[in-house]
């Protein structure tokens, strides 16, 4: 009883718009964009700078403890609105986060979160969003200790590794198909120091990652576990580490099997998409879908690749897909209401979907940021 009215209130603060079919919804993408970063500058805030908080609960009303790993990948976020926007409070509020990441990192090096005992988690996967954050801060303030700490991580993550190329210790002991987006920090470390042993591991991983690739375009191990189907968020890490990776990669070969995989990938995918936008949340491996709701995270994150596919080939399919997937994301933007809302998207649509129920995530404003940027400016073309 109490979702449903929970889910009754938080629909009378969404824009109302009856989707008419393929044109563009009739908003302004950079006001709606202000509104994303307004909230998620807020949510920094609401932990005193000690991170971004995980996002903002509608059961419990209150934001959630900081989460390390989406810190990570705010940060670069930070730093490309704050240029294009000028509004140096964002730039700050970036360097702020990297300094609270280096000063939390695990003494191994790695990263995760901190546990209801007190102790903190090493993650895998955390580790690598975080060096996302650290070399991109590195990279704009040229201050050594957040690169030492993104050097840290990646020998940490070296020295856990797999000789098949994948991660399973801190990780949940399973392998994950979605570490591709790990593969993409450890090439960017490599970048920053020449070394090969960055390069070796990042390419492992993605030759492991290529390898779970099925003839109907399904990854294997995209899940979080075996024992569940993946959202289109963990989908939508996967590309992403995939085309990262692929842009960085020096082998001319591996970069055209990664530039097929996702063309795979995306040919089998965009059937499901409506014309309206809607893609379900999730799938199993013969792309039967579950249709009750959509991740809008995963959607975002499926539209950042289609959208930088489409600046490498112009197909304008891809654009086409990319414009619909926003657009359908975009019609469940707040709007109004009080500050823990203004400007915040919740993890499903409907809110009590099957990710990240009665939840307004960090994550999905992050990505929701990504992509009006790189629709407001298609040089932008790696920092997501």
């Amino acid at each position: 009883m109490i979702f449903n009215k929970l889910k009754n209130r938080f629909n009378k603060i969404l824009t109302k718009r009856k989707y008419l079919g393929l044109p563009r919804l009739d908003v302004d993408l950079s006001e709606r964009l202000n509104l994303a970063a307004s909230w998620l500058k807020i949510a920094h805030e609401s932990t005193s700078f000690q991170g971004v908080s995980a996002g903002y609960s509608l059961t419990s009303k209150k934001w959630e403890k900081a989460y390390r790993e989406t810190t990570g990948y705010i940060i670069p976020s930070f730093l490309a609105y704050g240029v294009k926007f000028e509004k140096q409070e964002f730039i700050d509020q970036a360097i702020l986060m990297g300094e609270w990441e280096v000063k939390v990192q695990n003494k191994d090096g790695s990263f995760g979160e901190k546990k209801e005992d007190g102790s903190v988690s090493q993650k895998v996967f955390n580790t690598g969003q975080v060096m996302l954050g650290l070399v991109s801060l590195y990279r704009f303030t040229h201050k050594n200790d957040f690169l030492s700490a993104a050097k840290k991580a990646a020998d940490w993550l070296i020295l856990i590794q797999k000789s098949e190329g994948f991660w399973i210790e801190a990780d949940g002991f399973e392998p994950k198909a979605y570490q591709a987006r790990v593969a993409w920090a450890l090439l960017l470390v490599w970048q920053e120091f020449g070394q090969k042993k960055y390069y070796q591991s990042a390419q492992k991983n993605i030759e492991w990652t290529l390898s779970q690739q099925k003839d109907n375009g399904w990854f294997e191990n995209m899940a979080l576990d075996s024992k569940t189907g993946p959202w289109t968020h963990l989908m939508g890490y996967t590309i992403s580490g995939l085309w990262e990776s692929g842009q960085l990669i020096e082998d001319l070969e591996l970069k055209k099997r990664v530039f097929l995989s996702i063309e795979l990938f995306f040919k089998n995918i965009f059937p499901k998409i409506k014309n309206n936008g809607f893609l379900a949340g999730e799938f199993d491996e013969s792309w039967k879908a579950d249709v009750s709701y959509s991740c809008l995270v995963g959607n975002l994150q499926l539209a950042i690749i289609c959208l930088k596919f489409y600046h490498k080939i112009k197909n304008q399919e891809y654009l086409r897909k990319a414009n619909r997937l926003v657009d359908y994301v975009c019609e469940k933007q707040i709007t109004g209401g009080s500050k823990e809302f203004l400007g915040s998207l919740p993890g499903s649509w409907p809110v009590d979907g099957k990710y990240a129920p009665y939840f307004l995530p960090n994550w999905t404003a992050k990505f929701f940021i990504d992509v009006a940027l790189l629709e407001l400016f298609p040089e932008l073309e790696s920092f997501s």
